[in-house]
C-alpha cells in the first residue's frame, strides 16, 4: 500500500501522460463518483501528502469527468420489480380529439363599472 501511494504521488507530480492513473486505486470509487472535485482534491493532498498547487486543478477536474463518464457508461439501470417497461412508440394509439363545437362553450361575462364612491 505504501508503494502504491508513493507511485501515485510520483505520477501525480510528474509532467507526463497518465498523472491520475493510480488515483482510482488510492481513492475509493464511491468517493470519485459522488463527491465534489474540491473535496477529492483535498483528500488526494492529505492522502498522498502533496501540496494543492503541485498539480493543475483544471486537469484533474477534466480527468474526473472522463473517469465518471467511463465508469457510468458500463452501469446498466435495472427497472424496479413490478413496473413494466413502456411499450414501443409503434404501439401508441392517439386519442380522438374533440371537435371545436364540443370544446367551446358559451359564457356570459358581465363587466361592472365601479361607482365614484368605490374608488
Amino acid at each position: 500500500m505504501i508503494n502504491l501511494h508513493r507511485e501515485a504521488k510520483r505520477l501525480l507530480l510528474s509532467d507526463g501522460y497518465g498523472k491520475f492513473d493510480l488515483i482510482e486505486r488510492v481513492i475509493p470509487q464511491e468517493i470519485l463518483l459522488h463527491e465534489r472535485p474540491r473535496y477529492i482534491i483535498s483528500l488526494i493532498c492529505i492522502t498522498l501528502d502533496v501540496d494543492r498547487s503541485s498539480f493543475n486543478r483544471f486537469t484533474f477536474v477534466s480527468w474526473l469527468g472522463r473517469y465518471r463518464k467511463k465508469v457510468r457508461s458500463g452501469v446498466t439501470i435495472t427497472p424496479l420489480p413490478g413496473i413494466e417497461e413502456p411499450s414501443g412508440w409503434k404501439d401508441f394509439q392517439p386519442t380522438i380529439p374533440k371537435t371545436v363545437s364540443e370544446t367551446v362553450s358559451k359564457k356570459l361575462i358581465k363587466i361592472v363599472k365601479p361607482q365614484n364612491d368605490d374608488l
